[in-house]
């Protein structure tokens, strides 16, 4: 068993019966936990301009290709020229080496090389290659499938992988003892009443996906084996509470969907006479020899008899007693002396041992006695365990140990298995590597064919099955998931047929099949695997033998470096603001430029404001850069831009994706901020609703959390953790809005205070089909004011898909009358297609940085008692050099003349809250306030009760200040006034 033993805390018992619930009826499979990561070239193109990778090629060279995890930062895998690690004689050299190399780089792999330990690894003589998993420790524990993986060929680092999830934290606890999470594990397992046996918990850390984002939770995971039902159990418990968080039989089973039909290789074909190898014959007296390649024997006894026992393999019929040919009358197995099933899976289990000999000589499986079980008294069925188990014939089916493509993809299941040097059984892969070996030996995309009485076989892997958008996982998944790789070898396989012949195509095709397995990928890593198999100089930056073939065929389903898209590829991070001028700088980067034979040949960008007509700027074109800007602008303008590359085949390459029907847009000037809100503290105050549609779980999608890269999503927040979206995957979510569903997400009423102009900033990430049939809808007070692109055409397929964060700028129409504004996001869909929807993240108001925007006050406030008090907020946004308060007797005061000034600083704290008393003044009458600010050449212009201007009722009377004017009349002048309010106003902050 490959599972993390390394540090385990393990409780082993000779056996246990649990007996909470009642047997399974039913055989389970289930699959393990894997994260569904989703890369996007704009997000991977940021994370390499990181300080980190920088440092990192400035240490090892150019050439290293990387493809990041989007929510951790840490490269899943990167590979090139290598990093030259000297003589590597032993385990203890490799670690120490693989310390010294990455130490330096301890904020690119996410951790200091302390907390990595060796967990296993393997040297293969045959490619002088050496395969390394090493885990990294969190607290004494392992994570699951994390740490730092690593291939070393001729003694050079070429590729390395660091799954460390630093900063995700560390949740639960680990209350239940090893006995108690075994107890969980069965009670709450689908084998409750089975008889466990090789009983094993290992306390580790579980990477665990919700709307609360990332988590790597205590956990134990144990293991059992079960006889009836037949099972490999492994199951993570929750370290604190005993749920069951996850469960999978390691046991392959062959169950799967049926799509396809062909008619060879099964009991409907003509029976064919072939050598009996490595059968044991033997005599009276116990003497004993085997046949050998021929079906040749020599043994010196009488009463020979032949059984189906050799070195390699032994038989047992379920069904009844073993065959038994007697020598004496018969030198040929017939059914008149054993069952079709004996002897049909003596037959091809030595044929694809054979096979397997050739390949991967080093491997137990090809070396080892093999256990073979036939006529199991079910239906329908095949599963290695350890041993290969072929079902009986029945409800339609046909005995699984007659068809020798169950027999080679069961015997394929352990061939993956004994091949691991490093990483885990995965099911998915285990189910594509099985399919695999099956086709290499009867060149049919169809699996099986005739395991139906009617002729139809199990599934086919010509489908071009695509990660991530066809991975599921569901517990019913694993086979169809394992169509993606079996698609990709069934493609490679084709691939290199254009370059070679079919005997050299086959042969190469069975190798990396053979090398790649000892990496122990799953679906999502095995790119990178085949890559490495594929290398002859440990050297990876320099291309490898058939690296064309395996980007071409792994591109048909979603795997390496085409996997998400053109070969060319636009680089553009578009920045928050922009100038009168907008200054463009866009890397084109081939990603497989010795295989696609494509260059950047000229770019532009085009541009439109205020929604008119589009308008294009050349850029000019150098090293494969593209730079220039958009022309100037008014101020106060609001411009869409779209960059295009065009490519030396006549084809074109856009940032954003889409072009002019999904543009970035920019405000023209500089602005002041109105409110913000990036959703790390709370929720904002917002609110959801179905508006129409069938109430039903998840109906109302939106959330406020961490999205998950599902279904079209983000992998990370664009700030923080936490963003307003739909459905944001994690937990049974998919990351999907539903169909025929109306949804709304309202802000609370949002102040815009005595701002002008105001104007809305967000980030976006949006998926979402043309709107011809579904609507992404931006409201500001129930007005719409931005819709997704609608394309009146057919076919209709001009959909909204954002690839990364992207800034956008709606005008809103300026500051309602309210003096607030009340957001509204909305997605309506129809019956079909679904996408990820809304991504929304620092959600801002924001208003031209005009004199009057940034000098404005908004919250005067007049008290009247014993004395008059004033209070109100100081303008925010610098300059301030001056603020006066200005009062008159009848009337509004106009402007900062007019009036008599009654306060003034020349030195104002920006945002400060200020208090004064109007002590000189007794009440009575009615006296106008207004409080101005001023920058140094402008003073606030306007007057607006309510907001920088308050009154009182009354009229006070000036009190005698024994400055020599008058105590019952008017001041004598402004002068003489302003002298005495100096002296007569106190000033007091908050």
């Amino acid at each position: 068993m490959h599972a993390r033993l390394a540090l385990a805390l393990t409780a082993l018992f000779a056996s246990s019966t649990a007996t909470a619930f009642q047997p399974s009826d039913t055989v389970y499979s289930g699959i393990e936990p894997q994260r569904i990561r989703t890369t996007h070239p704009a997000e991977q193109a940021r994370l390499r301009h990181t300080p980190a990778f920088a440092r990192f090629e400035r240490a090892h060279g150019n050439g290293w290709t990387a493809r990041f995890d989007e929510a951790t930062g840490t490269p899943i895998r990167m590979y090139g020229p290598g990093i030259e690690l000297g003589a590597l004689p032993t385990e203890a050299a490799v670690l120490s080496a693989l310390r010294s190399a990455l130490a330096p780089h301890a904020e690119l792999i996410g951790t200091d090389v302390r907390n990595l330990r060796w967990q296993e690894g393997g040297y293969i003589e045959r490619r002088d290659a050496w395969y390394v998993d090493l885990d990294v420790v969190r607290e004494g524990l392992p994570i699951w499938r994390g740490g730092v993986t690593a291939r070393i060929q001729h003694g050079r680092l070429t590729m390395f992988g660091a799954e460390t999830y630093p900063d995700v934290p560390l949740t639960g606890a680990l209350d239940l003892s090893a006995a108690e999470a075994i107890d969980a594990a069965i009670d709450l397992g689908p084998a409750a009443e089975a008889s466990h046996t090789e009983l094993e918990a290992v306390a580790m850390l579980l990477p665990l996906q919700s709307v609360n984002g990332l988590e790597l939770r205590r956990v134990w995971l144990v293991s059992s084996r079960t006889t009836e039902p037949a099972g490999r159990w492994r199951t993570f418990v929750d370290g604190l509470s005993g749920e069951v968080l996850s469960v999978w039989n390691e046991v392959r089973f062959l169950d799967g969907a049926i799509n396809a039909e062909h008619h060879q290789r099964n009991p409907d074909g003509p029976l064919e006479t072939s050598p009996a190898v490595n059968l044991r014959v033997e005599g009276a007296e116990g003497v004993y020899n085997h046949t050998d390649d021929d079906g040749l024997y020599s043994v010196n006894d009488t009463d020979l008899q032949a059984i189906f026992y050799g070195p390699l393999l032994d038989i047992d019929n379920k069904a009844g007693a073993d065959a038994v040919l007697p020598l004496g009358t018969s030198s040929t197995w017939t059914t008149e002396h054993a069952t079709q099933a004996e002897i049909d899976t003596w037959v091809f289990i030595h044929m694809i041992r054979e096979w397997g000999l050739v390949i991967a000589p080093e491997i137990n499986l090809v070396n080892m006695r093999l256990d073979a079980n036939v006529n199991l008294d079910q239906v329908c069925n095949a599963y290695f365990d350890g041993a290969v188990n072929f079902y009986r014939a029945g409800q339609g089916c046909r005995n699984t140990g007659e068809l020798s493509d169950v027999i080679f993809h069961e015997w394929g299941h352990g061939f993956h298995y004994w091949s691991l040097e490093t990483g885990d059984f995965d099911g998915s892969l285990s189910e594509g590597a099985a399919d695999t070996v099956a086709f290499l030996q009867t060149a049919d995309s169809i699996i099986a064919p005739g395991f139906l009485s009617n002729g139809r076989g199990i599934r086919e892997v010509a489908t071009n099955k695509v990660w991530p958008d066809d991975y599921s996982n569901d517990e019913d998944a694993v086979h169809s998931n394992g169509l993606i790789f079996g698609g990709a070898m069934w493609d490679l396989w084709a691939e290199l047929e254009k370059t070679m012949s079919e005997e050299e195509a086959h042969a190469t095709t069975e190798q990396l099949l053979a090398d790649l397995l000892k990496g122990g990928p799953t679906i999502e890593n095995v790119f990178e695997e085949i890559l490495f198999a594929d290398d002859d100089d440990g050297d990876l930056a320099n291309g490898t033998p058939n690296e064309c073939a395996l980007i071409a065929a792994f591109a048909l389903h979603g795997l390496g470096p085409l996997g998400a898209g053109e070969a060319l590829q636009a680089e553009f991070l578009p920045p928050l603001e922009g100038g009168e001028s907008l200054d463009l700088s866009v890397s084109v980067t081939n990603v497989a430029a010795r295989c696609v034979d494509v260059q950047p040949s000229n770019a532009h960008v085009e541009w439109r404001i205020n929604g008119g007509a589009w308008q294009s700027t050349d850029l000019d074109l150098a090293n494969n850069t593209a730079r220039g800007a958009i022309p100037n602008q008014p101020l106060g303008t609001f411009v869409e831009y779209v960059l295009v590359v065009e490519d030396s085949k006549g084809g074109e390459v856009f940032s954003p994706e889409g072009g002019r029907i999904n543009p970035f847009s920019y405000y023209v000037g500089d602005v002041v901020e109105v409110s913000c809100n990036d959703f790390e503290t709370d929720d904002g105050g917002f609110t959801s609703e179905l508006v129409a549609g069938v109430e039903r779980e998840g109906a109302n999608d939106w959330q406020w959390g961490t999205p998950s890269g599902s279904g079209g999503d983000p992998s990370s927040a664009y700030s923080g953790d936490h963003v307003w979206g739909t459905d944001l995957g994690g937990d049974e979510f998919n990351g999907e809005y539903q169909s025929e569903k109306y949804t709304r997400l309202t802000t609370p009423p949002l102040s815009t205070r005595h701002y002008d102009d105001v104007f809305v900033r967000y980030m976006r990430w949006l998926s979402v089909e043309d709107g011809l049939f579904d609507q992404a809808n931006l409201l500001a007070n129930g007005e719409l004011v931005w819709s997704n692109w609608a394309n009146t055409a057919e076919p209709a397929e001009e959909h909204t898909i954002d690839r990364q964060w992207s800034p956008q700028v709606v005008n809103i129409g300026g500051t309602p009358n309210a003096r607030e504004v009340t957001l509204a996001w909305e997605i309506q869909s129809d019956r079909g297609l679904n996408m990820g929807g809304w991504n929304i993240d620092d959600l801002c108001l924001l208003a031209p940085a005009t004199p009057d925007n940034r000098l404005g006050i908004s919250d005067l406030v007049v008290t009247e008692g014993d004395e008059i008090t004033l209070s109100w907020t100081q303008p925010a946004h610098a300059p301030v050099e001056e603020v006066v308060v200005v009062r008159k007797r009848r009337g509004w005061p106009s402007s900062h003349r007019s009036g008599t000034v009654v306060w003034r600083t020349s030195s104002p704290d920006l945002g400060e809250r200020v208090e004064i008393t109007d002590d000189s003044l007794r009440t009575g009458g009615d006296w106008y306030y207004a409080v101005y600010a001023s920058d140094g050449e402008n003073w606030l212009s306007w007057t607006r009760p309510g907001l920088n201007a308050a009154s009182t009722s009354g009229a006070p009377a000036v009190t005698s200040g024994g400055c020599g004017c008058a105590s019952s009349g008017s001041p004598a002048g402004g002068a003489g006034l302003f002298g005495l309010l100096l002296l007569a106003l106190g000033r007091r902050r908050r």
